[in-house]
């Protein structure tokens, strides 16, 4: 059984604010995603600073209750039922992990095999995450 539920996008409005930033926004496309989590959105919006790549095996150890709390409900998989299958699940499908940095608004992870940060004009429609 595979746990990965596909691609995700996000859209994020810049935070430094340049000619170029009040033009344009940035859509983050995520693929061969194993899980993720998101906190503290808001309709006030959010300040995302970067997404940065952190090892998948330290988002594991700082969640590790929320991963295993989440088992009884079939997420995100049987992998997360130790720290060991977990590291070997991300070795054999080359899981990535990726931190939202933002000052204000949602803070979250996401576990993917792959990142793209795409620069797009307001008026340009999103960009579709291609299948994986």
């Amino acid at each position: 059984m595979r746990s990965f539920v596909g691609a995700a996008r996000f859209t994020f409005t810049p935070c430094s604010v340049t000619a170029a930033s009040l033009l344009s926004s940035l859509d983050v496309i995520f693929t061969g995603v194993a899980a993720y989590d998101f906190w503290h959105d808001s309709d006030m919006g959010t300040v995302i600073f970067d997404i940065i790549e952190v090892s998948p095996n330290d988002t594991y150890s700082t969640h590790r209750d929320q991963f295993r709390d989440g088992l009884r409900y079939g997420w995100p998989g049987h992998w997360a039922e130790s720290a060991e299958s977990a590291a070997a699940h991300f070795r054999q499908n080359a899981i990535r992990s990726f931190k939202l940095v933002s000052s204000c608004g949602m803070s979250g992870w996401v576990l993917a095999q792959d990142m793209r940060k795409l620069q797009k004009l307001f008026n340009e429609p999103s960009h579709s995450p291609s299948k994986s």
